[in-house]
């Protein structure tokens, strides 16, 4: 006997330039998924306005509201004129549990590592060498990015003013939490 799934129609909405449409703060169970345009996701502590980045066309904005009621952790303004798909919490689940039982393992168990990953990430923060592990991380992956061919030269290039960056900021004793 073959199931009838129903088909659901997901909401559009427009989202003019310059318009904040997700607040750090704010309490979240919808995610978008943006057809056309562009986002900046951007974090403020204090007097700071930290860009944490660009999104566009094909990209998820706020996909952890769809497995948790956890605060925004960032807000998202529109760059430019965007089309975005709402996905809300239930219709995620709608999908979900449609899916065979193997998805929804995966699904379940990488959300379970997402929501851990950033806690830790949360937890880490006002650490400098926490800040120190993952720009040294990022530049061994990055190294590993590159074709063996062009390796000398970035590692040449990059490496000395990566360790002065790095031995600058372990002189300094601050808490990031204060940047």
């Amino acid at each position: 006997m073959n199931k009838v799934r129903s088909k659901v129609i997901l909401e559009r909405q427009f989202i003019p330039k310059g318009t904040i449409f997700v607040n750090q703060g704010d309490t979240g169970s919808t995610a978008y998924l943006i057809q056309s345009g562009s986002v900046r996701v951007f974090s403020e502590h204090g007097d700071n306005k930290i860009e944490l980045a660009e999104l566009g066309p094909g990209q998820i904005i706020g996909e952890i509201a769809l497995i948790t009621d956890g605060e925004r952790k960032a807000s998202v303004e529109a760059i430019e004129d965007c089309n975005l798909v709402v996905i809300t919490r239930a219709i995620f689940q709608e999908r979900l549990d449609q899916s065979d039982q193997m998805i929804k393992a995966i699904v379940e168990m990488l959300s379970k590592r997402i929501l851990s990953a950033n806690e830790n990430i949360l937890g880490a923060q006002g650490s400098v060498e926490s800040l120190i592990s993952t720009v040294q991380k990022a530049y061994d992956e990055s190294l590993l990015a590159i074709s063996e061919d062009r390796r000398d030269d970035f590692e040449g290039q990059v490496k000395p003013k990566l360790d002065q960056f790095l031995n600058t900021l372990r002189s300094f004793e601050f808490s990031l939490d204060t940047v």
